[in-house]
């Protein structure tokens, strides 16, 4: 076939895909060091289009020793040396040998020496004395048996390169897991994460990353946030993911997080990890090829420890919370019971002072208000909520128990209790608590004065979203025909009720044209 047939044939594949497939790693790259030139021109000839192991051959030509290893000096990855050995001198290409092995280090290209003076260095002896792979007479050398040479050669090359290469990855995944389980910010440990995921993956000298852009992030607080980035990403840190990626890179990502691990994309890699209380870390890196089986095993290895150590922070953050919750706890529980003691104080010393009823009816009053108080600090410290109190979940017993003391006075009337978002902080329930205490008992005693049948009603709602709570406490269900502001009496519980109203900035209004109606309105803390 002419040489226009031969450089005419490449043409109708160019568009195939196994070659682009090819094309998507690095070459082999095969150093011929001949000062012949027609060995050259030969040997590309014959390894021209040549595809091995998935990935072409790019062959670099030396025409001397010196020129061989200034040629390296630039190329760290050749796969495989085909070395004469008279070139400027008889032994040339033995010194080359020698030097590569032991000054320059290169223990991974192999070397095919061959030679068309056998005479000058038997392979007995070479083969013995330096470090070469095979040994070739150029005379014997047909076009089949140079290829399989070379493959021979990249193969050996491939898997001492695999094996070196994991063995860094090894140690760069042991150095980085004991980095990791020594950090306890979230911050951080994302940017130790990236940047560990990097340098493994540079590692590969065919999945070199270089200055790779990327980001890694974790939905601790509730939202996928990006925590740490770099390259094209840098400053999208606190960003959700939605509005840094978009399009292939926000599937690929949605995807690695479905599966809960590493999933490649077209140029791109999505790294999921899951601590064990359910918080999920994630990094993404652009411009990486598709990872071999080696490279996919290390990565994988890299996820379980990122994982345990995630875990270990999530844990650690977590208890440094619960730790800070409890700190904080401690002090409001010293704070409240000395404000409350002053409080039971001075409701005591109230009492004393109302002549307008008995002893016993003072002590009973007083132990109900106390009542009211604990119930809002059993409620809050029994549960695992500290700052909230949900009067859902309180209200309904501690009324329940007003109207046993009422049962044994033989006073008893039926409750009916609606109670809808009625959530309040520690600092309102209190005051609010006390409120409807008072409200409830005055509801109790005017029925039972009255000799109504109807039901106490107690409605707790909130109005308008993040507007404001109201209360209503009535004894009586007749239609209202109007309403006045609170009269402020003279009796310790009239007194009370107003005193704290307007602690909490509340609005009370009351209606006694049927029965006992008192309502409250107070706004939202936030």
């Amino acid at each position: 076939m002419s040489d226009e047939g031969r450089r005419s044939k490449p043409l109708s594949f160019a568009t195939a895909k196994p070659k682009l497939k090819a094309t998507a790693f690095k070459p082999w790259k095969i150093l011929v060091v001949d000062d012949d030139e027609e060995v050259h021109l030969v040997t590309k000839l014959v390894l021209r289009d040549k595809i091995v192991f998935g990935r072409p051959l790019e062959v670099l030509c030396a025409r001397s020793a010196r020129e061989a290893e200034e040629l390296l000096r630039g190329h760290y990855d050749i796969a495989c040396i085909l070395l004469d050995v008279v070139m400027e001198e008889n032994d040339s290409g033995l010194k080359f040998a020698k030097r590569l092995r032991e000054e320059l280090k290169n223990t991974s290209s192999r070397i095919v020496l061959r030679t068309g003076q056998p005479g000058q260095a038997p392979e007995g002896k070479v083969i013995l004395e330096y470090a070469i792979n095979d040994y070739k007479e150029k005379t014997e050398l047909t076009d089949q048996k140079l290829f399989t040479a070379v493959v021979t050669a990249i193969r050996g090359y491939r898997d001492i390169v695999t094996i070196e290469e994991s063995r860094k990855g090894m140690e760069l995944i042991i150095a980085a897991s004991s980095g990791f389980f020594g950090l306890l910010s979230m911050d951080l440990f994302a940017q130790q994460m990236l940047g560990e995921l990097i340098a493994l993956l540079n590692v590969s000298s065919d999945m070199r990353v270089g200055k790779a852009s990327g980001f890694s992030g974790s939905d601790a607080s509730g939202k996928m946030r990006v925590l740490a980035a770099r390259g094209s990403y840098a400053g999208s840190e606190g960003r959700a993911i939605e509005e840094v990626l978009g399009g292939e890179g926000l599937g690929l990502v949605k995807g690695a997080l479905t599966a809960g691990g590493p999933l490649w994309g077209d140029g791109a890699l999505a790294v999921a990890i899951k601590s064990r209380e359910g918080v999920r870390g994630l990094i993404y890196i652009d411009n990486c090829l598709p990872a071999g089986d080696v490279e996919a095993q290390l990565i994988s290895l890299f996820c379980r420890n990122a994982s345990e150590a995630f875990s270990s922070i999530s844990m650690h953050q977590a208890l440094e919370a619960a730790f800070s919750e409890r700190e904080v706890l401690v002090k409001e529980v010293h704070h409240r019971v000395r404000n409350n003691l002053q409080l039971v104080a001075g409701l005591v010393n109230m009492a004393l002072h109302d002549e307008g009823i008995s002893p016993r009816e003072t002590l009973r009053q007083t132990g109900s208000r106390i009542q009211s108080m604990a119930s809002v600090h059993s409620f809050v410290f029994s549960g695992s909520k500290y700052e909230n109190v949900d009067f859902s979940e309180f209200l309904p017993a501690h009324i329940e128990s007003i109207r046993c003391d009422y049962i044994e006075l033989g006073k008893d009337a039926p409750v009916r209790v609606e109670i809808s978002d009625f959530v309040l902080p520690l600092t309102l329930a209190i005051p609010c608590g006390l409120i409807l205490n008072e409200l409830i008992v005055s509801a109790f005693e005017a029925g039972s004065k009255n000799a109504i049948e109807s039901p106490l009603v107690v409605k707790l709602w909130r109005e308008g979203g993040e507007g404001h709570f109201r209360c209503l406490v009535s004894e009586a269900a007749a239609t209202v025909s109007h309403t006045l502001p609170f009269d402020c009496g003279e009796d310790l519980s009239s007194r009370l009720v107003y005193q704290l109203a307007e602690q909490i900035k509340g609005c009370l209004r009351e209606n006694y044209d049927r029965g006992f109606k008192v309502e409250l309105e107070f706004p939202s803390p936030n």
